[in-house]
């Protein structure tokens, strides 16, 4: 439902399309990135993370001090996020409803 981009450069990773919750930073429990096999390392890694509009929909920015070397922009990514069920629902009720 959600899309992200990494920048290697500006170190960040951008999440749009969330529809339904608020992403904190404690919601993201792994980042892996399939391409190389290595984990980002979250907490005291993390050093923001910001909340903008675009067209009026809301995009998260999380800036990280360092990125794991080896990583790319075109990575794919394998991203687990830690949603209370409510607001997963809530979620998927509202992305289902954007279909019809």
């Amino acid at each position: 439902m959600y899309s992200t981009a990494l920048d290697t450069v500006a170190k960040t990773l951008t999440f749009s399309n969330i529809i339904g919750f608020d992403l904190q930073t404690p919601m993201i429990k792994s980042i892996w990135s399939t391409t190389h096999s290595v984990a980002f390392t979250l907490g005291i890694n993390v050093s923001q993370s910001v909340l903008t509009y675009v067209a009026g929909l809301p995009v998260w920015t999380i800036t990280f001090t360092t990125i794991p070397a080896g990583v790319a922009n075109g990575d794919t990514l394998v991203i687990l996020l830690d949603i209370p069920d409510a607001l997963m629902n809530y979620s998927v009720l509202c992305y289902s409803a954007s279909k019809v």
